[in-house]
């Protein structure tokens, strides 16, 4: 059921509602989970990559770690956001792409970008099915907030993931 086409009116209530609150006290879906990602951070990492980098907030934090980050995001208004934000600090990247698809870089301003709330177009499934193909032995757990977290490590020389 989608909250937001119900004709129950309960759930319109409650909608409205949660909306008037967010509206007071905003909350950042993505931002709840950044101390827990640094918090999780594997040792001896040196590159890391931020997919659907929005405005380049996680990408700033990542980047305060020493590593390289690679952030992605294929909203081309909000990549260029992000490659605004992020463009003082050495070892940052940001490119216009999705998961699976040929990067395109950032250019072409686009004026007052917002980020984009979109259904999702894969399944939880899916984008499990799909990380296993790109990034086998990849980890996809379900989180709060209609998230999901993935956590995969590139294997060294002899397949090992550390």
């Amino acid at each position: 059921m989608d909250i937001r086409t119900t004709s129950n009116p309960v759930i319109r209530w409650a909608g409205r509602r949660l909306h008037a609150l967010n509206a007071r006290h905003p909350w950042d879906h993505n931002a709840h989970f950044h101390r827990w990602i640094l918090r999780s951070l594997p040792a001896g990492r040196s590159r890391m990559l931020d997919v659907g980098c929005g405005r380049g907030d996680l990408v700033r934090a990542l980047a305060a770690t020493g590593a390289r980050v690679d952030g992605i995001d294929p909203d081309p208004g909000i990549a260029l956001a992000a490659a605004e934000r992020c463009r003082d600090l050495a070892g940052v990247t940001i490119r216009r792409r999705g998961l699976a698809e040929h990067p395109r870089p950032v250019r072409d301003p686009v004026p007052g970008p917002t980020i984009p709330v979109r259904d999702p177009a894969w399944s939880v499934g899916e984008l499990r099915e799909r990380a296993r193909e790109v990034l086998p032995g990849a980890v996809l757990h379900r989180r709060e907030g209609f998230r999901a977290t993935l956590r995969w490590q590139k294997p060294d020389r002899e397949g090992k993931t550390g």
